[in-house]
C-alpha cells in the first residue's frame, strides 16, 4: 500500500519500535498578507532542559504515537497513559480538538476513532469500506465540528481510481469532498486546517504508477485548497524526485500566524499560504540529526517536530523537540519516549 515517504522509511526502520512517519487558488482561499512570526535560521543544537517554564505550557499534554498506540504525556515525558487501549491496534496520527479536550486517530489506516482526552467515550466515528481502500491523517476543524482526513480507493484492488481530502460532520456523520484526484498516480495526505477554517494544507504525492503498492514517487507539493471545496488546489511548494532524506511535508498550518510549515530533506521550512517567501528554518545535516513531522504550537510560538538522531536503520532513535519561533531556542521534550506525530494539547 502506498504511503507518505516519511511513514515508510519510519516503518522500515523502527517496526519494533514505533509505528511511523498548479491551477488557480480558490475564490475565498488563505489571506496573503505577510506573517508577524519571524523564521529564524535554527542552528543544530538543541538546549539541555525542557520547555516548561512557560505558563501557557502549564499542564499542557503531547499526544504522539509509540508502538502502535496513541499515547499521551508531560511535556518533560513523565505520565504516559495509553489513551484508548481497548481500540484496534495500529493507532497513527493523532489530533487534538481545538479546546484540548478531545482526540482524533486512526487505527490499522481504516477508521477514524474519537476519544476524550481522558480516555472516556471512545467510540469509532467513520470506517474505510469498498471502494475505499485506505484513511489515515485525520485533523480537527478549529470549531470542533468537523474532521477532514484523507481517503484512496480502487476499484479493481490493483490500481488507484481516486484520492481525496474529506471532511466528515462529527454531529450529523455526513461526509463532504474537500479536494480529490482522479489520475491514479497522486495521492492526497496529511490535511491541517487554517486558523479560521476557511482554507486547507495538504501533502500531494505524485507516484511513478497508478497501482496501489507503487513505491517510487516523483513528485511532492505542498498545497492549499478552500476548505467549502468545489475549486482546484495551488501549490505552494513543490519539488521533484528521488526524494532524499524521508521525504514527506506533514504540512501544519499556523492559526495565529497565516504560516505554513513543512518537512523537505530532513529540514523544516517554512512557506507564506500564497507561494511566496519560502524560508529554510532548519540546517541539520540530515545524516546524524533529522527534523520531520513539524506541527506549530497551539498559541503559534512555536513548532514542535518529530528530532531523529543518529543514521537511519543502524543508531536512530526517536524524540520530540520544541522551537521558540522567536528567539530560535530549541529544547527536547518528552523526555526518553520514543515518540513520532507530536502535538501539543491546546
Amino acid at each position: 500500500m502506498r504511503s507518505p515517504v516519511a511513514v515508510r522509511a519510519l516503518g522500515l526502520l523502527l517496526v519494533v519500535a514505533v509505528a511511523a512517519c498548479g491551477s488557480s487558488p480558490a475564490a475565498n482561499g488563505p489571506a496573503t498578507a505577510p506573517a508577524s512570526t519571524p523564521t529564524p535560521s535554527i542552528v543544530p543544537t538543541v538546549s539541555a532542559g525542557v520547555a516548561t517554564s512557560d505558563p501557557a505550557m502549564a499542564g499542557k499534554r503531547l499526544v504522539f504515537q509509540n508502538a502502535g498506540r496513541v499515547r499521551t504525556a508531560m511535556l518533560d515525558g513523565s505520565g504516559v497513559v495509553d489513551v484508548a487501549p481497548s481500540a484496534p491496534a495500529d493507532q497513527e496520527h493523532p489530533d487534538w480538538s481545538h479546546d484540548g479536550k478531545s482526540l482524533v486517530f486512526d487505527p490499522e489506516l481504516s477508521m477514524l476513532w474519537v476519544v476524550n482526552s481522558d480516555g472516556t467515550a471512545l467510540r469509532s466515528v467513520y470506517t474505510c469500506e469498498a471502494p475505499c481502500h485506505s484513511l489515515q491523517d485525520g485533523a480537527w476543524s478549529p470549531d470542533g465540528s468537523e474532521i477532514a482526513f484523507m481517503v484512496a480507493e480502487t476499484e479493481d484492488g490493483a490500481t488507484t481510481s481516486l484520492s481525496a481530502i474529506l471532511s466528515l460532520n462529527v454531529g450529523s456523520g455526513a461526509v463532504r469532498t474537500i479536494v480529490d484526484d482522479t489520475s491514479g498516480r497522486v495521492w492526497l495526505f496529511h490535511p491541517r486546517w487554517s486558523g479560521d477554517g476557511q482554507s486547507i494544507v495538504f501533502e500531494r504525492d505524485t507516484f511513478a504508477s497508478n497501482r496501489v503498492d507503487e513505491s517510487t514517487t516523483t513528485k511532492v507539493a505542498v498545497a492549499v485548497a478552500s476548505a467549502s471545496g468545489g475549486t482546484d488546489a495551488k501549490n505552494v511548494a513543490s519539488w521533484d524526485g528521488p526524494i532524499s532524506g524521508l521525504g514527506s511535508p506533514d504540512p501544519d498550518w499556523n492559526s495565529v500566524d497565516d504560516l505554513i510549515v513543512f518537512c523537505r530533506n530532513d529540514n523544516l521550512f517554512t512557506v507564506q499560504p500564497d507561494g511566496t517567501s519560502e524560508a529554510q528554518l532548519t540546517r541539520f545535516d540530515a545524516q546524524t540529526q533529522h527534523a520531520i513531522q513539524p506541527t506549530f504550537t497551539p498559541d503559534g510560538t512555536g513548532i514542535l517536530f518529530t528530532l531523529v538522531k543518529g543514521h537511519f536503520g543502524v543508531d536512530d532513535a526517536l524524540g520530540a523537540a520544541l522551537v521558540d519561533l522567536k528567539d530560535a531556542h530549541l529544547v527536547p521534550v518528552g523526555g526518553d519516549n520514543q515518540m513520532t506525530h507530536t502535538r501539543l494539547q491546546p
